[in-house]
């Protein structure tokens, strides 16, 4: 469940778009979880089984049964409450999950912007160099201007 929360959070905070300078707070965007929660979270989750694993041995050696209920119950709710943090974290980004209002949004903001010049450019990484080029250009003119790209 926890894994399946992270990629759900994952997937809704990838904007359909990338955009600098212009405001979309319209879209509530809420601040990236924390690192701690989404970073390698699959490995994160295979430590909760050294608890359970120590109490298990706890018990064997001491043959209090005491000790493997509570690495039992330590491994279930540090498990719950990870899967409870990230539902949490879920439920604040459900709202990204729609890219035709997040478009919606950009499209208006940006006609709202009022760029009399645009900078296209549809090329790969290698070619990027080709909109580098113009960069001072564009600083330099006395009209608002953008540079859409085609790909991220």
């Amino acid at each position: 469940m926890y894994a399946a929360l992270v990629v759900y959070t994952n997937q809704h905070r990838k904007m359909p778009v990338v955009t600098r300078n212009i405001d979309l707070s319209e879209l509530r965007i809420p601040d990236a979880p924390p690192r701690l929660l989404i970073a390698d979270h699959c490995r994160k989750m295979l430590h909760l089984d050294l608890a359970p694993l120590a109490g298990g041995l706890a018990w064997v050696l001491t043959g209090d049964y005491a000790w493997g209920l509570a690495g039992v119950a330590l491994g279930l709710a540090a498990g719950l409450t990870g899967c409870a943090l990230m539902a949490v974290q879920a439920g604040r980004n459900a709202h990204l999950g729609n890219p035709g209002r997040v478009m919606e949004v950009v499209s208006r903001r940006l006609r709202q912007h009022g760029r009399e010049v645009v900078l296209y450019f549809a090329g790969s990484r290698d070619s990027a160099y080709q909109v580098n080029m113009w960069l001072s250009t564009l600083e330099r003119l006395d009209r608002p201007a953008m540079i859409l790209m085609r790909q991220r």
